[in-house]
């Protein structure tokens, strides 16, 4: 804090009016950053404050171009305000009065207590935060999320997966620590605790993931089966990876829902792969790989129906639905182009609908026996059947044939 008060009256001295401010703010930044470390919340709050007007005011009006503006801008939004929020909750806690704060921005105001509170939930459990640092992070993740939600830059995706990738090395630092201590209760209790907050931010940063890989399916064209076979690799691998999170032995609502995603994503893997096959010749493996996603999204239906509170239930088993209607319409383009594709001339079946050529059916054919004078056993086929053996075997004894080409017309009882 020394060096930095000495920074800024140098600058004051021989500097120009911009690294001036600039210095102020680091001034102001590091008493802030003091106060937070000796739990000194309210001179925390007034040193961030006074290091967020100046770092807005050097973004408004005396930033000498869009990437120096851009720099102060990133400096209080993602640097100065996540601490800003954490230091005012925990003035607030503590009974300080945070009036004078609350014109900052919406986003200092504490609205509930989430993340901000020190409590997370995986797997219906609330495990609560100790580590300041991760407290501090959480807040900053919260905040990039509603960004990146409302206006979906590139920038705030890769910053949340820094942020996701910073916090899960603090919570693999502090679980470290443990290592060598003896095992007891509070031992024991508290590597639990790290266990399940080191599985809420596993998988908050795979569904971040999943969900950018959803939204490169939708973007994808349904033809393009190649790339959305890939897709659905991708996004496979890391629905196999959410069951695979921390969590207790028996089967949980967590658990449901993992096992029925995984099947859902199985079964549109399988028709693409499908049409992979179809396009190569395939045709046996095709048709496999396509009563195989049948039966999946048969699957994927009940696992969806078991669960109660699976994000889009509805819109995922209105998908599957249609996905079984796709699966019938290919299994018979798939037969019929298998058919058209056995002829010496191969043809579309369309070209061919005039002309007759032998040929091997890709379908087995059933045998089936047919009357020998259909007009007679039409009429007659159901009294014949009923007709009682015996009594038919007497009735053809006692006729007595006569001799002659036309004597079996005239034949009598």
């Amino acid at each position: 804090k020394a060096l930095a008060r000495r920074l800024k009256d140098l600058c004051a001295e021989h500097c120009d009016v911009l690294t001036h401010e600039e210095a102020k703010a680091y001034h102001c930044w590091m008493s802030a950053v003091l106060g937070l470390e000796t739990n000194e919340w309210k001179v925390a709050c007034e040193e961030f404050y006074e290091a967020l007007r100046l770092c807005r005011e050097l973004a408004r009006s005396k930033a000498k171009d869009l990437e120096q503006m851009d720099l102060f801008v990133d400096r209080s939004t993602n640097t100065i305000m996540p601490l800003m929020k954490f230091c005012l909750y925990e003035l607030r806690r503590v009974g300080g009065d945070v009036g004078r704060f609350e014109d900052i921005e919406e986003d200092l105001v504490i609205e509930a207590e989430s993340t901000e509170t020190g409590l997370v939930r995986f797997r219906d459990q609330d495990v609560k935060v100790d580590s300041k640092d991760l407290k501090v992070l959480l807040v900053k993740i919260q905040g990039v999320e509603r960004d990146y939600a409302e206006f979906q830059r590139d920038d705030d995706f890769v910053c949340l997966f820094s942020c996701y990738d910073d916090a899960a090395g603090i919570v693999t630092a502090e679980s470290n620590k443990l290592h060598g201590m003896k095992a007891g209760p509070s031992v024991d209790a508290q590597k639990l605790k790290l266990r399940y907050i080191l599985g809420y931010i596993k998988h908050e940063k795979l569904k971040l993931s999943m969900g950018r890989t959803q939204d490169r399916i939708k973007a994808c064209d349904p033809a393009k089966h190649r790339d959305l076979a890939h897709l659905y690799d991708a996004l496979l691998q890391e629905a196999e990876t959410v069951l695979l999170l921390p969590g207790p032995e028996e089967e949980d609502e967590f658990s449901l829902e993992a096992n029925a995603e995984i099947l859902r994503i199985r079964a549109f893997r399988a028709f693409h792969v499908a049409h992979l096959y179809a396009e190569t010749g395939r045709t046996l493996e095709a048709l496999s790989m396509l009563q195989k996603a049948t039966l999946l999204a048969g699957r994927a239906t009940e696992e969806i129906a078991a669960c109660e509170r699976l994000p889009g239930q509805d819109a995922k088993r209105e998908g599957l639905e249609v996905l079984s209607k796709n699966v019938r319409g290919s299994t018979v383009r798939v037969k019929a182009q298998a058919f058209s594709n056995s002829s010496r001339h191969p043809s579309d079946l369309l070209n061919g609908v005039d002309t007759f050529e032998a040929r091997q059916s890709f379908v087995a054919l059933r045998i089936k026996p047919i009357p020998a004078k259909p007009s007679f056993f039409d009429v007659t086929w159901n009294e014949i059947s009923g007709f009682p053996a015996q009594a038919l075997q007497k009735q053809i004894s006692s006729m007595k044939p006569k001799k002659g080409l036309l004597g079996w017309l005239s034949a009598t009882s």
